[in-house]
């Protein structure tokens, strides 16, 4: 009998595939995108996340494949973990647009390792931020992520400690808009020959006005006794 093929769980959100080897079998996991082939160890790795143990046992059906039980645990554990968090946001009366989107940054970061979040350190945690962070997503997207697993740890996993050092994306500094002079804004104006266009120019530029606004101003929004618009 051909030995099985075995698939049990990995670090930093892997799953480890020990895959006897046969050319077919090296050709059908190489379609599996971001898998790695570890020479030391002898085995291979895929990325965790709903769906892979399925689709390894479909990739190699009719190879004998045995999975750790543990997955299976887990992603049940993932599940019900994700309705503990929906059920502590719609008791803190959370907006719908949180609750999408803390669910969708912890679907993501549980389905990342694979597992169940109680069973994540402190430095895994950090790992999968600095990870994020170097993808390139913006401050907002990294700062949102970092509430919902905060959220997580603290509220629903009552274990405060996992997320207690983890650090949020500083701010860049915002700097002061460029100030014309008077003088400079007479010189724009002149600089515009068309008496209406510098007409429509003055009215924005001393109401405030958006474009849009101005679009659609009428001459009944004119307050000639008060000079206001």
């Amino acid at each position: 009998m051909a030995a099985a093929i075995r698939v049990r769980p990995g670090d930093n959100g892997r799953l480890i595939v020990v895959l006897p080897y046969t050319p077919e079998r090296v050709e059908k996991i190489k379609t599996i995108p971001g898998r790695r082939w570890h020479p030391e160890e002898k085995y291979w790795t895929v990325p965790a996340g709903t769906g892979m143990v399925e689709r390894l046992v479909s990739l190699f059906a009719g190879d004998r494949i045995e999975v750790d039980p543990a997955l299976h645990r887990d992603w049940d554990a993932i599940k019900s973990i994700l309705t503990a968090v929906e059920n502590e946001l719609t008791l803190r009366r959370y907006s719908p647009r949180t609750h999408e989107a803390y669910l969708g940054h912890l679907r993501r970061f549980l389905n990342h390792f694979g597992r169940a979040a109680e069973t994540l350190t402190g430095d895994e945690v950090r790992e999968y931020f600095l990870d994020l962070a170097r993808s390139g997503v913006s401050q907002s997207y990294q700062n949102q992520a970092i509430s919902a697993v905060k959220f997580l740890y603290r509220h629903v996993l009552k274990r405060p400690e996992v997320v207690r050092d983890l650090p949020r994306p500083v701010r860049g500094k915002k700097s002061l808009p460029a100030v014309l002079s008077r003088g400079e804004v007479r010189r724009l104006f002149e600089a515009v020959d068309n008496l209406k266009h510098r007409a429509v120019l003055l009215v924005i530029y001393a109401g405030g006005l958006r474009v849009s606004e101005a679009a659609r101003l009428k001459v009944s929004d004119v307050d000639g006794e008060r000079k206001q618009v």
